[in-house]
């Protein structure tokens, strides 16, 4: 399955996109946001979800629960079910700048113009970080 979805995915290699606001998100992360538009990236994104969707690990939701993100109800569901907040309706692309514990809630924006360079399925432990790169495709 991840295999046809990285060839499927990869079909976004080289595509530009903006880089705008800058905001915390869960009152603990600082991201980076990509400016909207971004359709090509929402149907990867779905197309993902809906695939991968079986393979939540329990476990890995239970730890993301405790590190006491605030989230809405719909994101603490999407947490549990897709194991991650920001899914479907909600999805943001960011860059994860920042993790403090104490709280974050610096803003700002800065433009920046990106170009996909790489796709990777991962797995992410806590605080965001990745742990293992499973697959990866590159320009």
């Amino acid at each position: 399955v991840a295999k046809q979805l990285l060839e499927q995915i990869s079909t976004l290699l080289g595509m530009e996109y903006s880089l705008g606001p800058i905001e915390p998100y869960g009152g603990k992360f600082l991201f980076w946001n990509v400016k909207k538009p971004y359709s090509q990236l929402q149907s990867a994104h779905e197309a993902v979800i809906q695939r991968l969707s079986p393979f939540v690990d329990q476990e890995k939701v239970g730890l993301a629960l405790k590190e006491g993100l605030r989230m809405t109800q719909q994101e603490t569901e999407n947490l549990k079910k897709y194991s991650y907040p920001l899914v479907k309706k909600l999805f943001m692309p960011h860059y994860a700048l920042l993790y403090r514990e104490s709280g974050v809630d610096s803003v700002g924006s800065r433009l920046y113009q990106a170009r996909i360079t790489e796709v990777q399925f991962v797995e992410i432990g806590g605080y965001s970080k990745i742990n293992q790169v499973f697959l990866d495709s590159q320009v």
